[in-house]
């Protein structure tokens, strides 16, 4: 009778050791699980990228194509550089100035200006990136800025602006570091020209006396 007694008690042990086993096991996978989706939902690839972060992900696309396409020194003279930037520029600091006015916001895709310095250049790529938009008004298209002052697109219209102000100052001084060397080279001509006609004249001296 003992004996039974004692083996209906071990079973009841070993029951509850196996639910206390189980229940633990449950816990740890459950907590398991919730680290494993605290760490999906914290990682950069599945959540949404904050305000600051889009900001400087933006910043490094439109210091790529400024190094890349716009300020392309080995191909493009200084001239060819100042003559892409300046309509942009134009374009980008009226905004700026401004903001109030509906006018200097919205532009036709065929404006001879757009047209022939924004549409399919590295310029159109820099106003994408600061926020400019294609609309259609009347079955006519337009390059559309509809943000406000407190928007990360204004923040990047207005670094944009800076960044090519100072692209705008570099080129001025290297086209004006390359006129002083043609003009330098042109009196070194100049000079060698007047040696020759010196020296011949020193040879025709020479030869009259002979």
């Amino acid at each position: 009778m003992s004996s039974h007694i004692e083996r209906s008690s071990s079973r009841d042990c070993d029951t509850n050791e196996g639910q206390e086993t189980s229940s633990l096991e449950q816990l740890r996978l459950k907590r398991l699980a919730h680290l494993n989706q605290q760490e999906t939902q914290d990682s950069p690839s599945s959540r949404e990228p904050s305000e600051n972060e889009e900001i400087v992900r933006l910043k490094k696309m439109l210091e790529k194509i400024v190094v890349f396409d716009i300020c392309d020194e080995k191909h493009k003279s200084p001239q060819m550089i100042l003559e892409a930037i300046s309509p942009l520029m134009k374009i980008l600091i009226n905004v700026r100035d401004h903001p109030r006015e509906a006018k200097y916001r919205k532009l036709r895709y065929n404006n001879s200006i757009v047209h022939k310095y924004i549409i399919g250049t590295a310029a159109e790529k820099v106003m994408r990136i600061v926020g400019w938009t294609t609309i259609v008004e009347n079955h006519e298209r337009y390059l559309s800025f509809n943000h406000g002052e407190d928007t990360k697109e204004w923040s990047l219209l207005c670094m944009a602006i800076e960044r090519l102000e100072k692209i705008q100052e570099k080129e001025a001084q290297r086209e004006g570091a390359g006129g002083d060397a043609k003009v330098a080279e042109q009196k070194r001509l100049e000079k060698v020209l007047q040696d020759l006609r010196e020296d011949e004249k020193e040879r025709h001296a020479r030869f009259r006396y002979e």
